[in-house]
């Protein structure tokens, strides 16, 4: 699809319901969170990105639920190395590290 027509999609989509966070977008539009990243990241998403960590996946999806109710968008990872190559690569500024 292409960049513009794949914009565009997003921005109605996040028009309809701003809390959509990229994994949610990513379902909808059926293309990886990654390519949804990058676009929104273009885009300039001004919604800020909070990065959980935990090895524990129901700590993690509750945590998400309640963040990307309020607004944000959400980046999760299930260990801490992981976590942290994220926060390197993609200068995350906000993150929970949970135990």
């Amino acid at each position: 699809m292409p960049e513009k027509e794949l914009d565009d999609k997003i921005l109605s989509l996040l028009e309809k319901n701003p809390a959509l966070s990229a994994v949610e977008l990513a379902d909808v539009l059926k293309i990886s969170e990654e390519a949804v990243q990058t676009r929104l990241e273009e885009l300039g998403d001004s919604r800020q990105t909070i990065l959980i960590i935990d090895d524990k996946p129901d700590a993690i999806i509750a945590a998400k639920r309640a963040l990307q109710a309020e607004g944000y968008n959400v980046v999760e990872a299930y260990n801490g190395k992981t976590g942290l190559e994220d926060i390197e690569e993609k200068h995350q500024t906000l993150f929970f590290w949970m135990s």
